[in-house]
């Protein structure tokens, strides 16, 4: 085999706005991402089954609720705090506004027009090749 294998990871993609799902399924086939929709209503039961998540793309008005994506991102955290949770703003791109408690839910923010700045902190959070020593140690033995 000489072709080179392409490392690709599943995101779970909540975002209601459909103005937006070009630009974030560009995205995702851009940089190696298998983007998951989900209802609303499913969105834990699809956490708690399907282990190999590489992230979460949520919006912060998810669910048509202003505080939706901050609400949402809590419980996500609470069941699943390793999933880096990348949060789409409306029109901020960053996380200065926002309380430090929640601020450290959130891995990175961006809107739908700064979504290419997201390609950085895809490949730190996502496709990382830095290895904790404990995780090496584990595989080791």
């Amino acid at each position: 085999m000489t072709e080179q294998t392409k490392i690709v990871s599943k995101v779970l993609v909540l975002d209601g706005d459909t103005a937006c799902f070009d630009s974030i399924k560009t995205f995702c086939d851009s940089n190696g991402l298998v983007g998951l929709k989900v209802q609303p209503d499913n969105v834990m039961s699809v956490l708690r089954s399907n282990l190999d998540l590489g992230a979460i793309l949520l919006s912060e008005t998810y669910a048509g609720n202003e505080q939706g994506g901050t609400v949402l991102a809590r419980k996500i955290h609470a069941v699943r705090p390793e999933l880096p949770i990348f949060l789409r703003r409306e029109v901020l791109e960053n996380l200065d506004d926002m309380p430090s408690r929640d601020r450290l839910l959130y891995s990175a923010a961006y809107t739908i027009g700064t979504i290419s700045k997201l390609q950085s902190v895809i490949e730190e959070f996502i496709f990382s090749r830095s290895y904790p020593n404990a995780l090496i140690r584990g595989i080791t033995e």
